[in-house]
């Protein structure tokens, strides 16, 4: 049985193909909302978007953003390093900009609550783009890896190797 996690602006529901009168129907508790028909569980799949949420994209408020900044102690929440601090790569020197990162990503929840913003230098936010993660370790592990990747570094000499 066919079996998807759907999106619905931005809540998540699983449907499936119910076995009795063959249509689609939201589960609930493993069971099809039509038919009360037991649906097995499978592997899990990406979610399809439905319908799109009513919200448009946008960062957190002023009072917001200087709360994150503040609770960071003004550091990438991801890399921990300052913003404006020199980074290297391929010889040239970067400053870290702030940018304001959906951890959930907006491609997928398509919501902005105030505790999904964190304050993440441009560096680390291209790295973990429209990514997922279970925890912000993981998140964080993902990100030190792209970083060496990608030959950032902060020191020149380590950056033209």
């Amino acid at each position: 049985m066919t079996r998807i996690r759907s999106l619905y602006g931005s809540v998540m529901l699983e449907r499936a193909l119910c076995p009795v009168c063959q249509e689609w129907s939201i589960l609930s508790n493993g069971r099809t909302r039509c038919c009360d028909a037991i649906c097995e569980r499978q592997a899990r799949r990406k979610a399809q978007r439905i319908s799109d949420a009513p919200d448009i994209r946008h960062g957190p408020t002023s009072s917001i953003a200087a709360r994150i900044v503040h609770q960071q102690k003004g550091r990438c929440f991801y890399c921990d390093r300052f913003f404006s601090t020199a980074v290297w790569r391929k010889g040239r020197i970067l400053l870290l900009k702030l940018h304001w990162d959906h951890f959930i990503p907006w491609s997928f929840s398509q919501a902005n609550p105030d505790q999904n913003f964190v304050a993440a230098c441009h560096v680390c936010n291209g790295l973990k783009r429209d990514l997922v993660f279970e925890t912000p370790e993981e998140a964080r592990e993902y990100i030190r890896h792209g970083w060496e990747k990608k030959g950032y570094s902060d020191s020149e000499v380590s950056s033209m190797r």
